[in-house]
């Protein structure tokens, strides 16, 4: 809890600006020298001091008010004040009155740091971050501020920010009795600063969020997972397959988890290994479309044609109303029975229907337009093929395939059709 210590006025002469200009003053009324305006706002905030500490805050406030009425720059009544106020659970003037503190006296840490506590509770984050960065500045030895900011950042999803601050506690202040709760919230900090810095392909950022966050909490299966892909991207895949075991160790039953392990063997070539994980997945899921369409990726690149469009027609089945399903499969039958690609003897005709019932199910899809145009080209059907390619114009006329051969396509189209 946050202990507030009420500011008594011992001697003023340094606090306060002499003001006096000389003006004259209305007639009829009586102008007090300075020292003693001073003195008398002294006066009220010391006994509104002594009336906070007995608790009477309303009491307190308005002799805070009149000491703040006779000297508008007196920053440690101001200061007083927003105590009062904080007490009574009226942000808004507390605020008001923090505020009035630094703009007498803007090197008043403690004045920012409670304008910041204030802000924070009124939910006002952003405002609250930067009230507690000026305390910081001018308070540098503080904990108390780096949790607070580590807290108000996260608020804010700055996990960055977060992070950078409760570090500094940890390692600063590892008696701080925030930083033992720190222990806890820090992997989760970290996980959350991985996936947004992965999202925004900072891989090399993400690597090392993600393996603070598996330092901090080992067994962290979700971390584990992330920090998985993470290395896939980077195609470091004996580190990812390392990961991704781990991940599953502590995660049997998660299929995200199992598909990336299968994925990453994939991508290290070792084919049996990935289709053996695969194969156990289909015990624990059977039906499972996902893990059908990846069996058929892998008999595709071992070159079983057969086997890789018996998994996909299964897939199919049991997912008739998804388009990735019916593209998985006309790739399958574009390759002939030696795996080669529109190699002799494919099976165009099962391609071509393929590709359109996924068309069917989803025809903005432009790569799927765009492969179809492909097809009927090395088919020799430039009309056909030229359609496709406008409609994959249509949708997106930078897709590199369509900016590369829809002039050729074109012009193929042209000759025949003048023919």
């Amino acid at each position: 809890m946050q202990r507030w210590g009420f500011i008594l006025c011992m001697g003023l002469g340094v606090l306060f600006l002499q003001t006096g200009s000389g003006a004259v003053p209305p007639p009829g009324s009586q102008v007090k020298p300075q020292n003693e305006v001073e003195a008398q706002a002294g006066q009220h905030n010391n006994e509104g001091v002594q009336l906070a500490e007995q608790g009477r805050h309303r009491e307190a406030i308005r002799a805070f008010q009149k000491a703040v009425a006779l000297s508008p720059s007196f920053a440690s009544a101001h200061y007083n004040l927003g105590l009062s106020y904080n007490s009574l659970q009226q942000f808004k003037e507390s605020s008001q009155a923090f505020r009035a503190a630094v703009q007498a006296q803007p090197n008043y840490g403690d004045a920012w740091h409670q304008l910041g506590i204030v802000l924070q509770a009124q939910n006002q984050f952003e405002a609250a971050s930067k009230a507690y960065e000026l305390a910081l500045s001018l308070m540098p030895n503080s904990p108390n501020l780096l949790y607070r900011l580590g807290y108000v950042f996260l608020n804010l999803q700055n996990w960055a920010q977060a992070a950078f601050y409760w570090e500094q506690l940890q390692d600063g202040y590892p008696d701080h009795p925030a930083s033992l709760s720190l222990q806890q919230h820090l992997p989760h900090l970290y996980f959350n600063l991985g996936t947004v810095l992965y999202g925004a392909g900072d891989l090399s950022g993400a690597e090392k969020a993600l393996d603070r966050a598996v330092r901090s909490q080992p067994g962290y299966g979700e971390a584990l997972y992330n920090l998985g892909l993470v290395y896939m991207a980077q195609e470091h895949y004996d580190r990812a397959l390392k990961i991704l075991r781990d991940a599953r160790s502590v995660q049997p039953r998660n299929l995200d988890v199992i598909l990336s392990l299968s994925r990453a063997y994939v991508l290290s070539d070792s084919l049996a290994k990935a289709d053996q994980v695969l194969q156990n997945a289909l015990k624990e899921w059977p039906g499972q479309v996902s893990v059908y369409q990846n069996l058929a990726d892998i008999q595709l690149r071992l070159g079983h044609i057969p086997q890789a469009v018996a998994h996909a027609l299964t897939a199919v089945l049991h997912a008739p109303e998804n388009p990735t399903g019916f593209k998985l499969l006309a790739h399958i039958y574009e390759h002939n029975t030696q795996g080669e690609r529109y190699g002799p003897g494919f099976d165009s005709e099962k391609a071509i229907r393929a590709y359109q019932r996924a068309l069917i199910l989803d025809a903005t899809d432009v790569a799927t337009h765009f492969n179809l145009g492909v097809l009927y080209g090395r088919l020799g059907n430039w009309a056909d093929s030229w359609k496709a390619f406008k409609k994959a114009e249509a949708i997106d006329p930078q897709y590199p395939g369509v900016v590369k051969w829809l002039p050729e396509v074109e012009k193929r189209y042209r000759e025949n059709k003048g023919q």
